[in-house]
């Protein structure tokens, strides 16, 4: 009789598990219709409302996914745990959403683990969070640039770690002008896959476990996609006029993961009369049948970013790091001027901010009529600057102190994924007025910040000029609606904003903040605002509140 009774108690705590299980599976299911069916305050009733901050902040991020275009969503299920009081539950789920914009689908794809919880007998969502899974250990690409046809094929090892379990597909983004030949594991076996636009979506055998070290090779081939031409820039090109892409382009097979960075060796072949910049240090070249291959070996973790050109080219260093100019334009005096002033700059920020994440650094300039209306763009240690832009006797100081900037602000420091440019390129320019401050002095900084300068005139006087009391907007508050409007601010006021805090806080202050904003951040977490204020406010011993209120919060 003892057995019967603890078999039925067996049973009646698994029918119960069972049953929380699908009424779990159903929170997500009916979120996933809403989202769907547009019916946003519906959805908005499977979350915790008591948590004010979290329930604000899912509330703007499922407005911005109503106003998608054509919006196909789907949350997917993973592994489901349930706590030993079965009143705590922890699902991965895998997010995707898919929508059409510029005329062309975009996908936004990712783990994400929901926290759901039961409140009053009913399972609510209590957190959501950005899952970071994959880590790049390393790459090895070999590319091979057939400028005349303005074609490529490549073959690229990917050794990556998985250091959480419970997911069971691998992710990786790719430029969706290149097409995948086929994906190996490390025993030759071919792997299946699914892509939808950038997204490469790999169904894995088994649930991925904490540890596991994982090698896949992918051969793939064609033309770079130009993803930004709406936004008027261009940052890929293979032609006669030259080779480059930005590791923001996805030129390569890169992990959908914060974590992506990972040492290489990255083998260029161009026709020979190129020469290739790329992240990394410089080990060798050959040439062979009218063709040179280039060696480059990234010690550091990065992304990599690479500029193939007819270039003038001078080097020098300073503590380890290599400090390289390619130009198109000018004369090798003109090299060497940019890469000594260079140099200095590099010194001081590398004692700023107590890093310098890149085997060496690089000023690359690339064809004006190949990327449109560019003004300059930071690689992690490789930036770009369209031929038009680097004065033959001037350094372009702010300019160069901006791009450079872009080293820490969007390469160490991961942003959040709505917030993302605000903070990169308002941060950049942050990097840019610190520039100013230690070489010129703070007068010449707040004339910087207040009038900008003849070649750079992202400034106060410039931001008043394009927003007034009619379109002026909370800079903290993101609207897809407006999300070009969005980008143009992102470059005029938080720079600014950063500078008032700065004076609020103290410079001594806002010093510390920024160093241990670097060294919190320059991992897998995603820098926000919040983020920002929390850090100030531990540094200045002071409520920051109203500042940020006033200033990100409002218009």
């Amino acid at each position: 009789m003892k057995k019967i009774g603890l078999l039925v108690i067996i049973s009646l705590v698994s029918f119960l598990a069972i049953a929380q299980d699908k009424e779990i599976k159903s929170v997500l299911n009916l979120l996933e219709q809403s989202v769907i069916n547009n019916e946003i305050n519906l959805a908005l009733t499977h979350f915790n409302a008591i948590k004010e901050s979290f329930y604000k902040n899912q509330k703007g991020y499922l407005t911005t996914l109503s106003k998608r275009d054509s919006l196909h969503y789907t949350l997917d299920l993973h592994t489901l745990s349930l706590s030993d009081n079965k009143k705590t539950a922890k699902a991965i789920v895998l997010e995707t959403a898919r929508y059409w914009k510029y005329g062309r689908t975009k996908t936004e794809i990712g783990f994400k683990t929901y926290e759901i919880i039961l409140i009053a007998n009913k399972w609510v969502i209590d957190s959501v969070e950005e899952r970071v899974y994959l880590k790049g250990k390393h790459h090895n690409i070999m590319a091979d640039f057939l400028t005349a046809k303005e074609t490529m094929s490549a073959t690229a090892t990917i050794d990556f770690d998985i250091v959480e379990s419970g997911e069971k597909t691998i992710l990786f983004w790719l430029n969706r002008g290149l097409k995948i030949d086929n994906i190996e594991d490390d025993k030759g076996n071919s792997v299946e896959y699914d892509r939808k636009d950038l997204a490469v979506i790999i169904p894995w055998k088994k649930v991925l476990e904490k540890g596991e070290s994982i090698s896949l090779k992918l051969n793939y081939s064609g033309n770079f996609y130009n993803e930004f031409k709406e936004l008027g820039y261009g940052l890929v090109n293979i032609g006669d006029e030259g080779v480059f892409g930005s590791w923001g382009t996805d030129w390569y097979p890169r992990l959908n993961s914060t974590l992506s960075k990972a040492k290489a060796l990255l083998q260029y072949s161009v026709p020979a009369d190129l020469i290739v910049a790329s992240v990394g240090r410089f080990e060798g070249k050959t040439v062979q049948n009218g063709k040179a291959t280039y060696t480059y070996r990234v010690n550091t973790p990065m992304d990599y970013t690479f500029n193939a050109n007819r270039f003038i080219q001078y080097s020098n260093e300073v503590d380890g790091v290599q400090v390289n100019v390619y130009l198109l334009n000018g004369s090798l005096e003109k090299a060497k001027m940019y890469a000594d002033n260079a140099k200095e700059m590099i010194e001081y920020l590398t004692e700023l901010y107590g890093v310098f994440p890149c085997d060496s650094y690089g000023i690359s300039e690339v064809p004006m009529e190949k990327v449109l209306g560019l003004g300059g763009s930071g690689g992690q240690g490789l930036n770009y600057y369209p031929t038009n832009t680097l004065r033959d006797e001037t350094f372009e100081f702010p300019l160069i102190a901006h791009e450079v900037g872009h080293i820490w602000w969007g390469g160490l420091v991961n942003s959040d994924i709505i917030a993302g440019k605000l903070l990169d390129e308002g941060m950049a320019q942050v990097n840019a007025f610190l520039c100013y401050r230690h070489f010129y002095g703070e007068d010449a900084m707040w004339d910087f910040l207040n009038n900008g300068s003849d070649m750079y005139s992202k400034s106060a006087k410039f931001y008043f000029r394009q927003f007034n009391d009619e379109n002026d907007f909370p800079m903290g508050v993101y609207d897809e609606e407006r999300s070009n409007e969005y980008a143009v601010i992102s470059y005029l006021k938080p720079h600014f904003v950063m500078a008032m805090l700065m004076e609020t806080i103290g410079y001594p202050a806002f010093i510390k903040g920024i160093k241990k904003i670097i060294t919190e951040y320059s991992s897998s977490k995603r820098l926000n605002i919040d983020a920002i204020r929390r850090i100030m406010e531990q540094e200045s011993n002071q409520d920051l509140g109203y500042f940020f209120h006033q200033w990100f919060y409002r218009e």
